[in-house]
């Protein structure tokens, strides 16, 4: 996922016939012209950001949350967080993917 410097990941004014917005993929050119003719120096951020990874180890942030990574699909998260969270609410991030 891109963002611009002011925080936006998509354009204004989205709908079905523009999913990022107006003018929206413009902020994503990058991805796909990495390594082009005045695009090389994106090409080895670009490759980096976007080889497979698998999951990591959970990781610890200042103020006790926890981020735990789950392979196994949304069903799966979902019932380790529960589990984990018992009679308490489970928050599940992720792209959109995740929020479909």
């Amino acid at each position: 996922m891109s963002i611009s410097v002011d925080g936006f990941v998509a354009g204004p004014n989205q709908d079905r016939d523009n999913p990022a917005g107006v003018g929206g993929l413009q902020l994503h050119e990058w991805h796909w012209h990495a390594g082009e003719p005045g695009h090389e120096a994106d090409a080895g951020p670009r490759d980096e950001l976007m080889q497979r990874r698998g999951a990591q180890d959970p990781i610890e942030m200042q103020g006790g949350t926890t981020f735990y990574f789950v392979t196994e699909g949304f069903d799966a998260a979902l019932e380790q967080a529960m589990a984990a969270a018992a009679d308490r609410d489970v928050d599940i991030a992720g792209g959109a993917a995740t929020v479909r």
